[in-house]
């Protein structure tokens, strides 16, 4: 009796520990998989979107297994934005990439966005769909350029009849980004009067420089404005007339 009890104890332990040990964890061993694609938005200092979001090539994205704290897995994107991690077994996991903060500008750590979801079935492949990131960009970090060309207008002794009009030569210009009240880049004009403000971002733009007025010691700004977009590589402003009293 004692003999038979043992051996269906022991058969029982050993169906267990089986069972146990058939039962695999979160991580590799599996078929099913993980698929998303990874987008940028590039945002400004006040926090706006700055033209249209984009694919991020090359980006790296991570995978935590079940409750680990540490990142098990990384992978980078495809030219298509697309990552996909695969032989994944059923159970938890997070998906997370790393962004630029959207609620404070230069802020000193980058946040997480995390995806966590459960496959449950062992031949799954759970689509994440986009998941977008946030680049912080200055005023001159774009690819776009502005020129254009400041003339002079000379008067006579003073008066309102002109004499002559000229290259306005080493005429300070100031940029303003979108309604900002305060200049972002300064440059100056060639010999020639031209002048260009290069590598700008997408958005509304004022450049001004100034010019004398008649009887007066106080200089007036002339404004230039333009826009531009995701697509704009250069703008050629028109040319912009000054005072010379």
């Amino acid at each position: 009796m004692f003999k038979r009890n043992s051996f269906q104890i022991v058969l029982i332990l050993f169906l267990f520990i089986s069972a146990i040990s058939c039962t695999k964890e979160e991580g590799k061993g599996g078929v099913a998989s993980i698929t998303g694609v990874v987008k940028i938005q590039n945002i400004d200092y006040f926090l706006k979107n700055v033209g249209s979001a984009a694919i991020a090539k090359d980006f790296d994205v991570y995978i935590k297994y079940g409750d680990s704290e540490n990142v098990s897995d990384k992978i980078e994107t495809s030219d298509e934005g697309v990552f996909t991690f695969n032989y994944l077994t059923p159970g938890d996991y997070t998906v997370y990439v790393f962004s630029d903060d959207t609620t404070v500008y230069k802020a000193q750590y980058e946040i997480t966005i995390n995806k966590m979801l459960t496959i449950s079935d062992k031949k799954e492949t759970i689509d994440l769909g986009e998941i977008m990131v946030y680049k912080q960009l200055e005023v001159n970090d774009g690819v776009a350029q502005v020129c254009g060309n400041v003339r002079e207008i000379n008067y006579i002794n003073g008066t309102k009849f002109p004499l002559d009009t000229i290259a306005a030569q080493d005429k300070d210009l100031y940029l303003m980004y979108g309604d900002t009240t305060f200049f972002e880049l300064k440059t100056a004009t060639h010999y020639d009067g031209s002048f260009c403000f290069t590598n700008l971002i997408p958005g509304k733009y004022k450049v001004y420089t100034l010019s004398e007025q008649l009887l007066s010691t106080e200089d007036i700004p002339v404004f230039m404005t333009f826009e531009i977009t995701d697509s704009t590589k250069s703008i050629q402003l028109a040319p912009v007339y000054i005072s010379n009293y």
